[in-house]
């Protein structure tokens, strides 16, 4: 489902936002710190900022459900993975050289659009401490790249989310 190419440029290259929701379907949305797909490119682990994304950590907490879009600013390449069963964690100093190594990347992503680094890091960079860490396994994903492509599954046949356009 997902390739050798999307992994790394996930990985690598871009930002993420997650989305959930209340029981009574209310949604709530945050942008990601960071995030990443392990390499069984199932598991997605994005950091929030606490104190930026309560309402979507408690809808997280009661549903599990969650939703995260990880897109590539300089290309829009953009693919979205959905889930249940996820989990909050508190982040810790083991999350902190990932972390750091992210804000490189998006750094320099950003700078590909004349985004200023401090703009940036200032956005990207923030403590460990006070950030909560969302695990969940994805159980579907989505293009999201803009084109005629937009909001079909990606699977073994759909053309690389790169290529939707």
């Amino acid at each position: 489902m997902i390739d050798d190419a999307l992994l790394a440029k996930i990985n690598h290259n871009c930002d993420v936002v997650l989305s959930s929701g209340s029981a009574a379907a209310v949604p709530s949305l945050c942008w990601g710190m960071a995030g990443r797909l392990l390499d069984d490119r199932r598991t997605v682990e994005a950091w929030v900022r606490e104190d930026q994304a309560r309402q979507f950590l408690a809808d997280v907490r009661a549903t599990g459900k969650v939703a995260a879009v990880f897109s590539e600013p300089y290309t829009n390449v953009a693919v979205q993975l959905k889930g249940g069963g996820a989990s909050v964690r508190a982040a810790t100093r083991d999350d902190e050289a990932f972390l750091r190594h992210h804000v490189g990347n998006i750094v320099r992503e950003l700078a590909r659009i004349n985004i200023p680094e401090h703009f940036a890091r200032n956005f990207f960079e923030q403590p460990w401490s006070a950030l909560a860490v969302v695990r969940f396994k994805a159980a579907a994903v989505f293009v999201q790249t803009p084109g005629p492509r937009a909001g079909q599954p990606l699977g073994p046949s759909a053309p690389e989310a790169g290529h939707a356009a």
